[in-house]
């Protein structure tokens, strides 16, 4: 999905549109300046919410750059656009992240976690994109509909919703291919 449709989506939370002339544009309208400086807050948000399994990808820890700290054996280098690690796909191990850097004892950690790269809004999920713009939506209520006590609160029931929605579906498919392929009730 391309920010116009996200950006829209927000908007629409509010009564507004907007057009990619209007986002190009060297002086910008109110409400596209408020999605353009918050949408990257809205996409690490909505990031943060689950271990999404479309941007879960292993982490390149760079061990040539390894600098223990403290009672840690291990500091490697970390990525840049990391925004957490994937808990479900962490060993038991433990570890620290601090400044940039992946603290272990273990000599080779495999390492997951949720990237945010410019493309993630186009290999995403459009449900989850409807999520961003909803969140954004959110973020920008009070700029754009300051006067509208309760926008703010509806558009956060709405989000909450979907949000719900997205997480049941995504635990679903977690486990949709946990059958042997030979297996009599995968036959029914």
């Amino acid at each position: 999905m391309t920010k116009l449709e996200i950006y829209n989506i927000a908007l629409s939370q509010h009564g507004k549109k907007c057009t990619q002339e209007e986002i190009d544009a060297t002086v910008q309208p109110t409400e596209v300046e408020a999605c353009v400086r918050m949408f990257e807050t809205a996409v690490q948000d909505v990031l943060g919410e689950q271990d999404w399994s479309f941007c879960v990808v292993p982490i390149e820890l760079d061990k040539e750059d390894d600098e223990p700290h403290g009672r840690w054996r291990h500091g490697y280098g970390m990525p840049n656009d990391i925004i957490r690690l994937a808990r479900e796909d962490m060993s038991m191990h433990p570890f620290m992240i601090s400044g940039g850097r992946f603290y272990t004892d273990e000599d080779n950690p495999e390492v997951w976690g949720i990237s945010y790269t410019a493309s993630i809004l186009e290999m995403a999920p459009r449900d989850f994109c409807n999520l961003v713009g909803l969140w954004l939506g959110y973020l920008i209520s009070t700029i754009i509909s300051p006067s509208d006590n309760n926008l703010a609160q509806r558009i956060l029931q709405n989000y909450s919703a979907h949000l719900q929605a997205l997480n049941r579906r995504e635990q679903n498919n977690r486990h949709a291919n946990y059958l042997d392929e030979n297996d009599w009730s995968r036959q029914q």
